[in-house]
């Protein structure tokens, strides 16, 4: 398989992103809560805080699920946190090309820019490795405006469905997502 010029153009964005989310190296002290939850989960607790108290603390189901699953998997804790974060804001700037593209119909140097722009921008690199959801809800929104977008272009069924769980995703990852899901 031969990789094409935007694959390297998007690997060098993303690079400098790590490089500029380094240079912060936050982590946020929610994540720690996401953390709690999910040790206790996956020792089969519950998604409890503290043990054999019924209280929900978190507001990111699927992020806290998804960080039990990789603490199961005998990930240490705070890359377990931070890894979500890393690939999905990475994958965050693949969409937004995706959508230049889609915008001007065509594949242009200039394609690259609103990605260049994303990874220059401070608060986006701050929270990659802030160990919190913000980067999965802003993936799967981006995401399914993408295909909402693409299916009200092409009329097509197909994208509907996608356009639609990446919305449920987004709900499942935060609350907010269904007004996203309604609204579309």
């Amino acid at each position: 398989m031969k990789l094409g010029k935007e694959f390297y153009y998007l690997a060098v964005i993303s690079i400098f992103l790590l490089i500029h989310s380094l240079y912060f190296n936050y982590i946020d002290d929610d994540a720690f809560i996401g953390l709690r939850y999910a040790k206790n989960f996956v020792e089969g607790y519950g998604l409890v805080f503290n043990i054999g108290e019924k209280v929900e603390g978190y507001s990111a189901f699927l992020f806290v699920v998804s960080e039990g699953i990789l603490t199961k998997l005998s990930f240490s804790p705070v890359i377990t946190s931070r890894l979500p974060g890393l690939l999905l804001g990475t994958a965050t700037l693949y969409v937004v090309y995706l959508f230049s593209c889609m915008i001007s119909k065509k594949n242009t140097t200039f394609n690259y820019l609103a990605c260049v722009l994303l990874s220059v921008n401070g608060a986006f690199a701050l929270w990659i490795l802030g160990g919190t959801d913000i980067h999965m809800f802003t993936f799967l929104v981006l995401l399914g405006s993408y295909f909402y977008v693409r299916e009200n272009k092409s009329h097509g069924v197909k994208f509907l469905l996608y356009s639609s769980a990446f919305f449920a995703f987004a709900s499942l990852a935060r609350w907010e997502g269904v007004l996203f899901f309604i609204v579309t």
